[in-house]
């Protein structure tokens, strides 16, 4: 299939394609982006399989990024009128 669209794509560079010519390589490179499609897919469901029967290594640091930046974005207090406040339910008030 590849091999074929590059002959057309030669042809097409050297004296042009004949229309019966250009239908054929639209054809063939919409099913080539077809077979690539699938292929991306078969690949992501094989690397989600091996995930999902090994398992991440990675647990700890994966949650240890996580907890960081969910502490570094918490929201802990604010200023208020030129004052600073903790106080979660004033906070909620003003931030909406």
């Amino acid at each position: 299939m590849q091999k074929r669209i590059n002959e057309l794509d030669a042809r097409d560079d050297e004296i042009g394609l004949l229309e019966s010519e250009r239908e054929d390589r639209r054809t063939l490179l919409a099913d080539f982006n077809n077979f690539l499609f699938k292929k991306e897919a078969i690949l992501h469901q094989k690397a989600r399989h091996k995930w999902l029967k090994q398992g991440d290594l990675n647990i700890k640091l994966f949650h240890s990024l996580v907890n960081w930046k969910r502490a570094r974005n918490a929201l802990h207090g604010i200023f208020v009128n030129g004052r600073w406040c903790e106080d979660k339910d004033v906070i909620k008030d003003n931030v909406k």
